[in-house]
């Protein structure tokens, strides 16, 4: 007689790899600050647009973070500002490769033109991106009319923070393995609602 084999589903709450998957032991304030530590440590992220369905990543350098929310210079003329026009609902993400940090953002992108803060967050840098047509209007600067500041006010933070060395995290995942137990290399943490509006109103 051959084996049966069970269907039976294993609850969310019953299954250790989830159960032990998020801290909820971190006071709320040291979460937000770690959240800003590993975002500041890492100004390349990638920002994910919406295009008639299907979505779309690019990576950009953060031009400021401040509080919970994110600062990006742009051309007005580039593709993800239609997206956002179109779809303002985007994600940043960032991920460090040398200890496996990440950081999910959710959040809603806006557009603006000839703010202070746009030459507030300028830098000549900036202007490799945008080149000098010499005509003395479109010279790449904080003034030049493509310039564009895109706001985008996080909604939802996801993030995972290493606790171990790659070496120390390897022996770990070993183990784990070896004792059919759930690896337990870091923290993985979610901010949302309340949490991040108490986090923009203090900054």
């Amino acid at each position: 007689m051959a084996a049966s084999v069970s269907n039976e589903s294993v609850r969310a709450d019953e299954d250790p790899s989830v159960v032990k998957q998020y801290d909820r032991e971190t006071p709320i304030h040291q979460q937000i600050e770690e959240f800003y530590e590993l975002a500041d440590a890492n100004k390349i992220s990638l920002l994910v647009t919406d295009r008639e369905g299907s979505t779309v990543s690019r990576a950009m350098a953060v031009s400021a973070r401040e509080g919970p929310d994110f600062y990006y210079l742009a051309n007005i003329h580039s593709a993800k500002i239609r997206d956002i026009e179109a779809h303002p609902d985007v994600n940043i993400s960032f991920f460090n490769n040398s200890d496996m940090s990440w950081i999910s953002v959710s959040g809603r992108a806006t557009v603006s033109q000839n703010t202070p803060k746009i030459r507030e967050l300028y830098n000549p840098i900036v202007s490799a991106w945008f080149g000098d047509m010499k005509d003395g209007v479109h010279s790449g600067n904080a003034d030049d009319p493509r310039m564009s500041l895109i706001k985008v006010t996080t909604h939802r933070v996801s993030y995972y923070k290493s606790t171990k060395g790659k070496v120390a995290r390897m022996a770990d995942m070993a183990k784990a393995v070896g004792l059919g137990q759930v690896a337990q290399t870091g923290l993985l943490r979610e901010l949302s609602g309340e949490v991040l509006e108490g986090a923009r109103a203090r900054s």
